[in-house]
C-alpha cells in the first residue's frame, strides 16, 4: 500500500455510517394491492427519495398474492431464523405455502407464479437518509 501501515490508511477513511436498510425500504411499496389492472409505482420527492418498482412482464406485476406471499411466509421464516441469519432459509415446499396461506394444496401454480412475481420486481431507489446527529444527509 505504498509504503503506509493499515493502520495509517484506516486513518484517512470516513468512519462506517450503517443504516437499517430493511427498516428504511418497507416504507415504500412494491406490490399492486388491486386485484385487477396495472398500477404503476413510481414515487419521487422533491429531494428526499426517488423510488420505482418495474417488473418482468412475462410473469407480471407483483400482486395481492405476491404480498401474502411476501409479508406472511418469507418475512415471517426471516424473523424466525436464528441470528445470525443462516445463509439459506426454507420457506417451504409450493404446497405447505399454500397450506399456511390457506390456499388449496393442489394450486401450486398461484403461489409459484406469485415468487416469481417477487423475484423479478426491480426496484430503483436513490433515498437520502439524514442522520439524527449529522448537518448533511447521504445518498443511497
Amino acid at each position: 500500500m505504498n509504503g503506509q501501515s493499515e493502520d495509517s490508511v484506516s486513518n484517512y477513511l470516513a468512519p462506517l455510517n450503517r443504516i437499517r436498510v430493511e427498516t428504511a425500504l418497507s416504507r415504500f411499496p412494491i406490490h399492486r394491492l388491486a386485484r385487477k389492472g396495472e398500477i404503476s409505482i413510481d414515487l419521487a420527492g422533491e429531494t428526499d427519495f426517488q423510488w420505482k418498482v418495474s417488473y418482468n412482464r412475462e410473469y407480471g406485476q407483483p400482486g395481492p398474492h405476491a404480498y401474502k406471499v411476501d409479508t406472511l411466509i418469507v418475512n415471517r421464516r426471516i424473523d424466525e431464523a436464528p441470528r445470525p441469519l443462516p445463509e439459506m432459509i426454507r420457506i417451504g415446499s409450493l404446497r405447505e405455502i399454500n397450506r399456511a396461506l390457506g390456499l388449496a394444496e393442489e394450486d401450486t401454480q398461484t403461489v409459484k407464479k406469485a415468487l416469481l412475481q417477487n423475484a423479478s420486481a426491480f426496484i430503483s431507489a436513490k433515498i437520502r437518509f439524514k442522520p439524527k446527529n449529522a448537518r448533511g444527509g447521504r445518498e443511497y
